[in-house]
């Protein structure tokens, strides 16, 4: 059609033909609408705070990053799925809508730094700094290109950052502690309790009468979902798990040999340990004259007395590794001198010093046999990850041309795993293991988000590997009939009665011991032996008291009395406050909370901040578009 119509164009009929065909042609699209489009709305902005909008480009990068940085952390993929069901997407976008609010109050109020200041700020900032302390501008542009930045949009995101960092600190103002805050939480964590209790087991209620068939029905009707069937899944799997994979008999001793000589030192040795003191000087002459007086007889121990030192003041540490000394010169005089013998003089970062080494715990090396079916192992296992890649993409060409899983483990000679049923819990219809899978949790949360034929994601395992899976059939969660379940109904009923009838025995109880009556006396009654427990502490769990019994003693009068269950779960446990006392506030303790509690008030402002400002300026949020914004972001990532 097209060459038809260059050879139309070649002569000056033609020409006027064509002219006038397009000209019909432009003139429809403009009566039916080619102006859409141009309309078409793309969704470019995920949210908005007043007149500060949240792009979709700047949403994505941010989750793309933060996603970048849980992975890194975890050391393996976290896919979008993952990061989505912990939240990540509406926390990113809390930040970011935060950070927009405070970025138009900025504005309004006009603060402004200027390019000095920010640069200022990037040349003082350690990442970008040599060793030595001074500004490098290579390193500058890696850390920016590592994270996607130019030096215009770094800065720019800087400036924004340095802003609302001088808004924040006019809002805040290094708020003080009040003093009630501290009394509050020194008596939370420092008040101790003393109690006397007793424990009332279940069967000190007697036998429980059996429920007749309309009792019975009725406590099952009201409690149905607890007896019915959980959603059973039938799942095929096709697990690449490298350690299982692997065959740690084709690994050679001479192989595992050499691997256990390249980490023997960092791995498999406990380092020597030393204990060192040290008797420091001016300078150096007055260092080689005590250096001459400890040659001629003096003892180490008479110099440090000579010059007014303790114990405390010769000790540089105990057990210390070369490893924690940070003065090289130290670290190598100390662990080449006997011990016992005082040293030469040793020049150090902070002067001249005199050692002595006074305990010497000698290394520890594991011997390599003692290692080696270890080390075959991983041997083996980084042999299997070296080949996992092609055969994970063999894997996925295979299911891009929408191959059932079983049918690419057969294709490619691999084991598949057929689990007839399955819960979302790993258990089968008898409640025990369906099966082994690698990283359960994560392949059954995949497996159950999918649907039956569903075109599903290969699940990154914690140790490199992958599975893929098929979901076969999906028998749905329904209740299961009385008749079904009728004995585990009436075990159901008949602890709960037994519940309810020791809770009430246990709050009679503590009546008798509110109106006086001896807890010895209530225990001699039924037979029960009385406990004492001295200083309790809100953070203690004694051997014998359940956290909700601390809980308990701590929720009553300072002579009080209470219940609370047992630590078996089933039990009451019933207590008498004895006494309660409080320390002295230590000042030492305070000064070292009050920095955290500064900090924490701090957040309490910013945050009620930025809710009014939010609540000012207005804040509206595309869900769809959110959504949207993170298709395919798993793909991006790989």
């Amino acid at each position: 059609m097209l060459s038809g119509m260059r050879e139309a164009q070649k002569g000056w009929l033609g020409k006027i033909i064509v002219t006038v065909m397009f000209g019909f042609l432009i003139l429809s699209f403009g009566i039916w609408g080619i102006g859409d489009i141009f309309r078409i709305s793309h969704r470019e902005v995920v949210a908005s705070v007043g007149s500060r909008d949240i792009s979709t480009i700047a949403y994505r990068d941010a989750f793309q990053t933060e996603l970048q940085r849980q992975s890194s952390r975890a050391r393996r993929n976290i896919t979008t799925t993952e990061a989505l069901a912990l939240g990540l997407d509406r926390q990113l976008l809390a930040s970011l809508l935060t950070d927009a609010a405070l970025d138009q109050k900025a504005s309004q109020l006009g603060l402004a730094l200027s390019d000095a200041t920010i640069t200022q700020a990037v040349f003082a900032d350690p990442t970008f700094r040599n060793p030595d302390g001074k500004f490098n501008p290579a390193r500058f542009g890696e850390v920016l290109r590592q994270s996607g930045y130019t030096e215009q949009s770094y800065l720019r995101e800087q400036r924004g950052f340095y802003l609302r960092r001088q808004l924040v600190a006019g809002i805040t103002g290094a708020p003080p502690v009040p003093t009630l805050m501290l009394d509050a939480l020194h008596r939370f964590t420092r008040e101790a309790r003393s109690i006397d209790y007793l424990v009332l087991p279940p069967s000190s209620v007697g036998e429980i009468a059996q429920p007749d068939d309309a009792a019975l029905t009725a406590f099952y009707n009201g409690r149905k979902a607890e007896f019915a069937a959980p959603e059973y899944r039938a799942l095929v799997l096709l697990p690449l798990d490298p350690e299982k994979l692997a065959k740690p008999e084709t690994v050679t001793e001479a192989e595992a040999r050499a691997e256990y000589e390249k980490q023997k030192g960092s791995r498999f040795t406990i380092a020597e340990k030393r204990s060192i003191e040290r008797i420091p000087f001016k300078d150096k002459a007055e260092a080689e004259t005590a250096a001459a007086k400890l040659k001629a007889g003096t003892s180490f121990d008479e110099l440090a007395s000579e010059r007014g030192l303790t114990s405390e003041d010769l000790s540089i540490g105990t057990a210390m590794t070369r490893a924690g000394i940070a003065d090289p010169a130290l670290a190598d005089s100390a662990f080449s001198q006997p011990q016992g013998a005082p040293s030469d003089v040793v020049n150090t970062k902070f002067g001249p010093v005199i050692l002595r080494v006074t305990a010497i715990e000698p290394a520890i090396v594991k011997p390599f046999e003692e290692v080696e079916a270890q080390l075959r192992q991983e041997v083996a296992t980084e042999r299997v990850k070296t080949g996992l890649r092609d055969l994970h993409d063999k894997i996925e060409d295979q299911r891009a041309s929408a191959k059932p899983v079983a049918e690419v483990a057969a294709t490619l000679n691999l084991a598949s795993v057929k689990i007839d049923a399955i819960d979302a819990a790993g258990r089968g219809k008898d409640g025990k293991p369906a099966a082994d899978i690698p990283d359960r949790d994560m392949v059954l949360k995949a497996a159950f988000q999918s649907e039956v034929g569903g075109d599903n994601d290969a699940v990154s395992l914690r140790n490199g590997g992958f599975v893929w899976f098929d979901v076969a059939k999906i028998d749905p969660a329904h209740d299961r009939p009385l008749a079904e379940v009728r004995n585990e109904v009436l075990n159901a009923w008949m602890a709960d009665q037994r519940s309810v009838m020791l809770a009430k025995k246990a709050a009679d109880l503590v009546k008798r011991l509110e109106g006086e009556t001896p807890i010895a006396d209530i225990a001699k009654e039924a037979a029960l032996e009385v406990n004492t427990v001295d200083d309790i502490t809100r953070s203690s769990t004694p051997p014998g008291l359940s956290p909700a019994a601390v809980n308990a003693a701590f929720s009553v009068k300072s002579d009080g009395a209470g219940y609370a269950l047992g630590t078996d779960g089933l039990s009451r446990i019933v207590f008498k406050v004895k006494s309660a006392t409080l320390p002295p506030a230590d000042p030492a303790a305070a000064a070292t909370l009050t920095p955290r509690l500064k900090v924490a008030i701090e957040d309490d402002m910013i945050q009620a901040y930025v809710q009014k400002l939010e609540a000012d300026f207005g804040v509206s949020i595309d869900r769809a578009a959110t959504q949207a914004a993170l298709r395919g972001s798993d793909s991006q990532q790989q």
